[in-house]
């Protein structure tokens, strides 16, 4: 009986002590809801441009995918502007890239979902390898007519794979262009957001900022959209094919 109370005196130490130790700002972080989290750190983005005239964000290529753009380097907000690196950020061993979206008119920090980044860069990666084996995409009925279709898994050895929508938490498909480029098909959640919005607004606009205006996430690895008919169309980018892309890295590794 006594061993049992002493093991319990020095759990509840342990906790308290453990408590003590964790830094009270980074509990209360922990505690913060998404939407404060983002707010903390637009902030700090907003104090840094305005001491130095440019974005904390780090260089990326010229042919880096829109929402992946303009990640922000937090190595130039701590200790100045943010005294740590937000717990739910990939550099912290987090779930999101903190990124920063329309720098040169109204810079907003957004989140990009790591998670969704990665599965579509693999599903991207066996779709060049399967078009390098048997010279086809891995493509199989047209889901918008005629630039865009449905990924073929069962070529790729895969089970059909959703992607859940940090949007709205539906789950989304994945579609292919013509091209070969892999992206997730956000159409099911720019008409829910159309429904709060005026259409005529959109008439002439990428549809995928309806989405990073209204909500704290960005539409990764997705295509532009329009509205056709009223209903929002992916469309095609003017890019290198990936298939082409990847046929020349194997032909200069040769």
């Amino acid at each position: 009986m006594k061993k049992t109370v002493w093991l319990g005196l020095c759990i509840i130490g342990l906790f308290v002590l453990s408590g003590c130790l964790y830094p009270r700002e980074m509990r209360v972080e922990n505690q913060m809801p998404v939407a404060e989290r983002v707010e903390w750190v637009q902030e700090a983005v907003e104090a840094y441009h305005e001491d130095t005239g440019v974005f904390p964000i780090q260089t990326k290529d010229a042919q880096t995918p829109l929402y992946e753009k303009y990640p922000l380097d937090f190595q130039k907000l701590v200790p100045k502007y943010l005294p740590y690196i937000p717990g739910d950020a990939f550099e912290a061993g987090g779930k999101y890239q903190y990124v920063l979206v329309d720098p040169e008119t109204e810079p907003k920090v957004r989140l990009l979902d790591i998670e969704t980044a990665q599965i579509v860069a693999d599903i991207q990666q066996a779709a060049n390898l399967y078009w390098l084996k048997h010279h086809r995409l891995p493509a199989t009925e047209v889901r918008y007519f005629p630039q865009f279709f449905n990924v073929d898994f069962k070529l790729l050895g895969m089970k059909e794979i959703l992607i859940q929508s940090p949007f709205t938490g539906q789950h989304l498909p994945l579609i292919m262009d013509q091209v070969g480029y892999v992206g997730v098909d956000y159409a099911l959640d720019i008409a829910l957001f159309l429904q709060r919005a005026s259409p005529e607004a959109w008439q002439e606009r990428d549809l995928r900022e309806l989405l990073v205006e209204q909500s704290l996430f960005v539409p990764v690895k997705s295509f532009p959209y329009r509205l056709v008919d009223d209903e929002p169309v992916p469309q095609l980018e003017n890019r290198t094919s990936s298939a082409e892309q990847k046929g020349s890295q194997a032909q200069s590794n040769q």
